[in-house]
């Protein structure tokens, strides 16, 4: 499946509650759908998406060309994504929260957040996406 009609390809999905959060292979760009009326989406004022959307608060903002791809930084590379209750975040190679929009903290305890944050990393390293 290519994204907006491009050369890149789907890298991870998530689901949440009532969303789902797509990371694409270029390892930037982040598309959401569905309900994002706690924030959960990274889109401002959007409490219902019904088509995939390209998420600027959980995009990197790294806009370098495909070329100049190997001398990006490795800190602005989008390793995968999760999604947890209305929640999401992406992470890093190393597993380490990059973003979060969304209700992360006011629904979950720490414990209930760590719990599901280490299930997400898990199933990317799984996958061999960590």
């Amino acid at each position: 499946m290519n994204i907006n009609g491009g050369e890149n390809t789907i890298r991870d999905v998530a689901l949440g509650w009532d969303h789902t959060v797509v990371l694409s292979s270029n390892q930037r760009d982040v598309y959401v759908f569905g309900k994002g009326g706690d924030g959960q989406l990274g889109l401002s004022g959007k409490p219902f998406v019904s088509a995939p959307a390209k998420s600027v608060e959980l995009s990197s903002k790294n806009t370098s060309s495909k070329h100049n791809s190997e001398s990006s930084s490795n800190s602005d590379k989008i390793a995968a994504v999760c999604a947890i209750r209305h929640c999401s975040l992406t992470l890093n190679e190393k597993g380490d929260i990059l973003k979060q929009v969304g209700q992360c903290r006011k629904l979950h305890t720490m414990e209930e957040m760590r719990k599901s944050l280490d299930g997400c990393a898990m199933r990317a390293k799984r996958n061999g996406l960590l």
